[in-house]
């Protein structure tokens, strides 16, 4: 199932749609193309990875983030990321890279600018704004991971996981849990479910391993369906 939407009279209306199902008319031409390629469930081939332009405060995130990346290459995975070449993106990329892997980068033009960039990759892909960049890997991706990182990684792998949470793509989310780094977050994410603001469904949608082979085992073996979120309406009060 997918979700398309059109301008109607209330404002921009939203449909879902499944698969092998007619889209609303307004949706044609390469709006439709473009629904398809982002939504559309398929075998596991490129997987989007977020993670820190940072190495951290230990020395294993980036021995992690290579592992990860030399997982991918063996499973002949492509990587599709931010194209970075510092941080763990760099070690993550050049991990890949180094076992005969592609590696696809998605980076604004600014950062080309200031050298940010990694040089050797298979595809570097320039784009003119956060946005547009954070819409073009979830386009190429089959499924996602976040590494270790920063508020940035945060925010990209929680967007994704709201998606798939609303059935705007069934793509696969996931966590490497290296050193325990997300258990904070983890714990959040229960008590979320715990006070009835996530369900148990959609918590469960999550994928989390501190092993990068057991996570992809995970994503690749992962057939989302489309689980409706819960429309609550105000409380009435008797008294």
């Amino acid at each position: 199932m997918r979700r398309v939407s059109c301008e109607g009279q209330g404002g921009r209306l939203y449909f879902p749609v499944f698969y092998n199902s007619r889209v609303p008319p307004c949706v044609t031409g390469l709006a439709w193309l473009e629904l398809w390629i982002v939504t559309r469930p398929r075998a596991l081939s490129r997987i989007c990875v977020y993670s820190g332009s940072s190495f951290g405060a230990s020395p294993e995130y980036a021995a992690v983030a290579a592992a990860f990346g030399l997982a991918c290459a063996r499973r002949g995975l492509t990587i599709v990321y931010g194209g970075g070449s510092v941080g763990l993106m760099g070690a993550l990329a050049d991990a890949a890279l180094a076992a005969g892997g592609e590696v696809i980068g998605v980076i604004p033009r600014a950062m080309i600018a200031e050298e940010r960039a990694h040089r050797k990759l298979t595809e570097l892909i320039p784009v003119e704004t956060m946005h547009e960049r954070k819409h073009r890997m979830a386009q190429l991706a089959d499924a996602f991971v976040a590494l270790p990182g920063g508020i940035g990684t945060l925010e990209e792998v929680m967007e994704v996981f709201t998606w798939l949470q609303l059935g705007l793509h069934l793509k696969p989310v996931g966590l490497l849990n290296a050193r325990g780094f997300y258990d904070l977050l983890l714990q959040f994410l229960a008590h979320m479910r715990d006070e009835q603001f996530l369900s148990s469904k959609h918590h469960s949608m999550l994928a989390v391993s501190t092993d990068a082979e057991a996570l992809l085992d995970r994503l690749t073996s992962t057939m989302h369906v489309h689980v409706p979120k819960a429309v609550s309406h105000a409380a009435t009060n008797d008294a």
